[in-house]
C-alpha cells in the first residue's frame, strides 16, 4: 500500500502557470537618450522578464505588473546605444513574445575623434597626410552617414578649406603639402564641435646634385696634415635647403683603384669630412652622395711627395739599423708617425721577415736579435714614403 502511494506521487503531474500577453506599447524606433518602455496586458498568473540584447551584450530585467498591466523601462546603457535592440518576453523558459528597436543616434554632433597621419611628409606633388574624422553624439554614438564636416588647413600664409560628409562611420581626406617645407596645421569641425589643433612637418624633398670642394694647407703627401670636404648648399627640386642630419658619404677613389670612404651630415644644408693626407704622393678622385637620392661631380686632388730623402745608417755590431732623419718638403724633420718598413732576405733573395715602425723625431730603429738572424748576408730593404732603399748586410756573431 505504502509502495502505491510513493508511486502516485512520482507520476504527479507539474502545473505551469500559463499566462496571455497583448503588447500595448512596443516602440519600433527611438533616439539615443530617450526613454523606452514597453507595456504588455497580461491575465493570468506570473510575471514574465525580458532578455535584452544590443552591441554591448545582454541582460535580464524584470518588470512591475500592476493588477493586469505589466512594464518594462530599458536601462541607460541600452537606450543611449545606437543600433538594434532585440527584446524577447520570457515566461517559464517559453518565449511569450519578441521585437527589435532600431535606436539612432542624435542628429548634431557632440564631439569628434579626429585621427592625423603620418605627422611628417615630403614637400612636393606626391606626398601626403590624411585626416580621419569620427564625429560622434553626446553619448558616443557615430552620427549618421552624410553629416558635413569642415576640415581647414595652413601652409605657411596658405590657407585652404575642405568639406567631407561622413560615410560608414568616417569622414577622410587627403591633405597634400604645397612646394616649401614648413608646418602644416589643420582642424575639422562639424556640428559645433571642433578638434584641437594638429600639426604636420613638411620635410624637404629628395635632394638633387651639388658642388663638391676641398681645403689644405699644403699640396704634400705628409701623412701628418687633413684634407677638408666640403659640398654646396644641397637643396631639393624645389629649392628647400635638405634637413639637418641628412648623411652625406665622401668616396675617394686613388691611383690604384682603392677606394677610402668617409661620412658627413649636413648643417644648414653643408655636410663636411675630414681625411689625412696620405704618406705617398697620391692623385685622388673624389665623390660625395646622398644615398639613393643625387651625387655631386667627381674633383681631382693631387699630392706631391713630401720625403725627398732620408739616410740609412748601419751600427758597429751591424744589429742595429738606423733610418733617418726623415725630412719634409721643407728640410724640416717630417711629423712623427710616418710609416717605416724594413724587409730583410737572406743571402738567398728569400724574404725572411717583415719589420715596421713608426718615426719619432725624424727618426726611428730596427734592431736584428741574435736569435732571430745568425750570422751571415742578409739584403735589407727599406721603404719610407714610398722611397725605397737597398743594401747588403753582413752579421757577424
Amino acid at each position: 500500500m505504502a509502495f502505491i502511494l510513493i508511486l502516485g506521487c512520482v507520476n504527479a503531474p507539474t502545473i505551469v502557470s500559463e499566462i496571455s500577453v497583448v503588447p500595448i506599447q512596443t516602440p519600433l524606433t527611438a533616439k539615443a537618450g530617450d526613454s523606452i518602455s514597453l507595456r504588455f496586458k497580461v491575465s493570468g498568473e506570473g510575471e514574465p522578464f525580458l532578455i535584452l540584447e544590443n552591441s554591448l551584450g545582454t541582460s535580464v530585467i524584470p518588470g512591475i505588473r500592476e493588477k493586469d498591466e505589466l512594464l518594462f523601462t530599458l536601462p541607460t546603457q541600452f537606450t543611449q546605444k545606437s543600433g538594434f535592440c532585440t527584446w524577447n518576453l520570457v515566461h517559464n523558459n517559453k518565449l511569450v513574445d519578441s521585437g527589435k528597436i532600431n535606436i539612432s543616434s542624435l542628429q548634431h554632433p557632440g564631439q569628434m575623434e579626429t585621427y592625423l597621419g603620418p605627422r611628417s611628409i615630403y614637400a612636393g606633388s606626391t606626398d601626403y597626410t590624411m585626416l580621419v574624422n569620427v564625429p560622434t553624439d553626446s553619448y558616443d554614438n557615430p552620427v549618421m552617414d552624410g553629416t558635413p564636416v569642415q576640415i581647414k588647413s595652413q601652409v605657411l600664409s596658405n590657407k585652404e578649406s575642405f568639406e567631407t560628409t561622413t560615410k560608414d562611420l568616417i569622414s577622410w581626406k587627403r591633405l597634400y603639402p604645397v612646394e616649401k617645407s614648413g608646418r602644416m596645421l589643420v582642424t575639422a569641425n562639424a556640428g559645433g564641435s571642433s578638434t584641437k589643433e594638429l600639426s604636420v612637418d613638411i620635410f624637404p624633398s629628395q635632394a638633387t646634385g651639388f658642388d663638391l670642394y676641398s681645403r689644405r694647407n699644403h699640396e704634400y703627401a705628409d701623412g701628418n696634415q687633413i684634407i677638408i670636404f666640403e659640398t654646396s648648399v644641397i637643396k631639393d627640386m624645389y629649392g628647400n635647403t635638405i634637413s639637418d642630419g641628412t648623411l652625406v658619404t665622401f668616396q675617394i677613389t686613388n691611383a690604384h683603384g682603392s677606394k677610402l670612404k668617409t661620412n658627413g651630415t649636413t648643417i644648414n644644408g653643408i655636410a663636411t669630412a675630414r681625411m689625412l693626407h696620405p704618406e705617398v704622393a697620391e692623385n685622388w678622385k673624389i665623390e660625395a652622395y646622398v644615398t639613393g637620392f643625387a651625387k655631386s661631380d667627381a674633383i681631382l686632388i693631387n699630392f706631391k711627395p713630401a720625403i725627398q730623402n732620408y739616410d740609412l745608417s748601419i751600427s758597429e755590431n751591424d744589429r742595429t739599423i738606423l733610418v733617418g732623419p726623415i725630412l719634409s718638403f721643407l728640410d724640416q724633420l717630417n711629423p712623427d708617425g710616418i710609416a717605416v718598413e724594413i724587409k730583410i732576405a737572406d743571402d738567398k733573395n728569400k724574404e725572411f721577415v717583415v719589420k715596421r715602425n713608426m718615426s719619432v723625431n725624424g727618426f726611428t730603429e730596427f734592431t736584428l736579435s741574435r736569435e732571430e738572424f745568425i750570422a751571415g748576408e742578409y739584403m735589407i730593404e727599406v721603404t719610407v714614403a714610398g722611397i725605397t732603399k737597398k743594401q747588403i748586410l753582413q752579421l757577424h756573431e
